[in-house]
Order: C-alpha cells, then structure tokens, then sequence
C-alpha cells in the first residue's frame, strides 16, 4: 500500500530466545527476559534495536499463535 521503511541492524552480541505460545502471552515473556534472565546473566542490554523473527505471526493465525526468536542485544559491563 505504501512505502516501508527499512533498519539496518547493527552486528554484535544477540541472546536469543525462541519463544511460542498465544496471543497476550508475549509480553509477560519479554518482561521475566527483561527483568529475570537479563539481571542474572551477567550481560547488559545495549542501546541498539532488538529484533524478532516471526515463524509464526499471532495476527495472522486462526489459533493466534505464534513462534518466533527474540533477538536482544547485549554486551558486557
């Protein structure tokens, strides 16, 4: 329909998560990444865009479903 826009990700240290599940269930697994996984691991999130791979997309399934990795950049202290 129209023009969209395009990001080039900058290359670095990704953690990725490969998560499943259904509609509302994303972002309760982004907030215990973000807030569990991320605080324990040792690792600091960096400034540069995350990204995510959809395998599966929850607004274009029946089921709303989805698949997809979750790439989050980090780096160390």
């Amino acid at each position: 329909r129209g023009f969209v826009n395009t990001l080039t990700i900058p290359g670095g240290l990704h953690a990725r998560f490969v998560l499943t599940g259904v509609y509302g269930e994303l972002l309760p697994y982004l907030s215990q990444i973000l807030e569990s996984w991320l605080p324990a691991s040792g690792f600091i999130m960096k400034t540069t865009p995350a990204w995510v791979d959809y395998h599966k997309n929850q607004f274009l399934t029946e089921d709303d479903g989805f698949e997809l990795d979750f790439y989050l950049p980090i780096g160390y202290y």
